[in-house]
């Protein structure tokens, strides 16, 4: 099941559908379930809506914005229709400058993105490529030529706070590969490993950390929306207090915002103590603060109250 022994993520997708897991969106009006199955239907449905589109197998599609269950649905249904992802950088709050506007033109212009794949409230953004994203529901498709995990599944840009962004082309089997090692390396259990993440889809851990990895290991994973976490970050521990997660991520910057806040999230609401990993960096980013990791336990006595994690990183 999941991502050992299978070719590409469409097929990883697959073999998540006979467990469990999936994810639930922590929205306004409620919690939001979408299972494997839920997924993989819409990714054959969203797949066949691509390609009536035009697109084709290896063609860039991008997806625009907030961590939503379309965002999922159709970053699955890219992939089933053998296109290559490019996850777009959305607001987290409804700000629409010109200046983003021509940041997005710009990325859309250096991926070759034939269609982007828009939220209604940011489509506008999306140039004249864009289209509303819905929920795709009826539909089958089926690739003539299975994928392999040397085709390209994703190009992912960097942030672009120090240089202009560039873009990674990712292959599948680098992302599987990625999701089975962390897999391995947290000796990842789904009848007791939650994770939970409010970082955006477009960023490399978002995208395959809190969405990917625990649709395909079959794990549940909660997603609180980027902008509530920007609104209020003690959401971020209430809801993990809510749905007992084990595994959380976030940059330093976000930890230091949210750090001395949680003195006044007290057990038995901030549930700490059943946290397994915590990653205070972005993947792969290394940036760090020293004054980030005041905030949290450096010694076993003041770990305690966090009991049970087995991991705890805040460079």
């Amino acid at each position: 099941m999941g991502p050992v022994g299978s070719s590409s993520i469409p097929e990883a997708l697959h073999r998540a559908a006979e467990g469990g897991g999936g994810l639930s969106f922590a929205l306004p009006d409620g919690m939001e379930p979408i299972t494997p199955v839920d997924l993989a239907s819409c990714a054959e449905a969203g797949a066949a809506r691509l390609t009536s589109w035009g697109i084709r197998r290896g063609d860039a599609v991008a997806v625009l914005g907030q961590n939503r269950p379309e965002w999922a649905a159709w970053a699955f249904a890219v992939w089933a229709a053998g296109a290559v992802l490019v996850p777009l950088p959305a607001p987290a709050l409804a700000l629409q400058s010109e200046r983003l506007a021509a940041g997005l033109r710009s990325l859309i212009h250096a991926s070759g993105c034939r269609l982007v794949l828009a939220q209604p409230e940011f489509l506008r953004l999306a140039g004249e490529l864009g289209r509303p994203w819905d929920r795709p529901h009826r539909g089958s498709f089926e690739l003539a030529a299975p994928l392999d995990r040397r085709d390209p599944a994703v190009i992912q840009f960097t942030s672009g706070s120090t240089a202009s962004p560039k873009g990674a082309l990712l292959t599948h089997g680098a992302v599987l590969a990625a999701v089975h090692s962390i897999a391995v390396a947290y000796q990842l259990n789904p009848s007791m490993d939650r994770f939970l993440g409010w970082l955006p889809f477009f960023h490399d851990n978002g995208l395959f950390g809190f969405l990917v990895r625990p649709v395909l290991t079959g794990c549940p994973g909660y997603v609180l929306p980027t902008e509530q976490f920007a609104r209020d970050p003690l959401d971020w521990f209430r809801l993990i207090a809510r749905t007992r997660a084990t595994i959380t991520a976030a940059p330093p910057s976000a930890w230091a915002l949210a750090g001395p806040s949680s003195r006044r999230v007290t057990a038995p609401k901030w549930e700490a103590r059943r946290l397994r990993h915590v990653d205070g960096r972005s993947q792969g980013s290394g940036y760090g603060s020293s004054g980030t990791a005041r905030h949290f336990p450096s010694d076993t006595s003041e770990r305690s109250r966090f009991g049970g994690l087995r991991s705890w990183i805040a460079t």
